[in-house]
């Protein structure tokens, strides 16, 4: 497979799992801790599903570096390009709104999400690259 359709495929997951990341903080964590603790617990919780689904992409521990750069950066792209379009024809958000989600002052982690998901591919393939000689 080539490192397009790995790139292409392998961020097919991301959105199901923000999505559901949403879903469940708007299900359980809100009721129960209100918007001020729910949506950066959401956050981190986002973070964590994306590192344990990189974790399980076997091909990213063999990529080289500037591969898994190309790949972080095309996420990246992807990943933003999704919200912004499934935001505003789907999910009905105003372009004020969809902005919003980078103000981290109101407790919101989108931003550290956006550049995890940019800079994991590397950093995990260097964990795996280093943990084997």
């Amino acid at each position: 497979m080539s490192l397009l359709a790995f790139t292409l495929l392998s961020w097919l997951p991301l959105p199901f799992l923000g999505v559901g990341n949403g879903v469940f903080r708007e299900a359980a964590l809100k009721p129960r801790w209100g918007e001020s603790v729910a949506r950066p617990m959401s956050g981190v919780t986002l973070i964590i599903l994306i590192t344990l689904y990189a974790l399980l992409l076997r091909r990213l521990r063999t990529v080289q570096s500037s591969d898994a750069i190309v790949i972080g950066l095309t996420w990246v792209g992807l990943t933003v390009a999704f919200e912004f379009i499934f935001g505003y024809f789907v999910a009905k958000n105003t372009l004020t709104q969809l902005l919003a989600n980078y103000d981290v002052t109101t407790g919101n982690l989108w931003p550290v999400v956006v550049l995890w998901v940019g800079i994991a591919p590397y950093l995990l393939m260097r964990a795996a690259s280093d943990s084997h000689p």
